[in-house]
């Protein structure tokens, strides 16, 4: 995920792909957080979607785009993250 001062995004990958710590059969959904750090301090309130948060979803994307080239992000080497984050970028 990313943030500012005033928001968070996080993607949630979901669970069940065979990495550390998780359990093989139990799969969650893979979906989009966005949090409103200033009214939601303790992160508690997903508004991811809610009318009214599209340019500030927009920016945060970007920003994982642009931190992902540039650390050099791989993630061919995750063909399942990288399958899920793909699927659900435009969510």
């Amino acid at each position: 995920g990313v943030r500012t001062h005033d928001h968070k995004l996080i993607f949630f990958y979901g669970h069940g792909m065979g990495l550390n710590g998780t359990t093989d059969g139990w799969v969650t959904p893979a979906s989009w957080e966005l949090y409103d750090l200033k009214n939601d301090p303790y992160e508690l309130n997903n508004i991811y979607g809610n009318k009214g948060t599209e340019k500030v979803t927009v920016e945060l994307k970007d920003e994982i785009i642009r931190l992902q080239k540039q650390y050099e992000l791989d993630l061919s080497k995750y063909p399942e993250l990288k399958e899920r984050m793909e699927k659900h970028w435009n969510d």
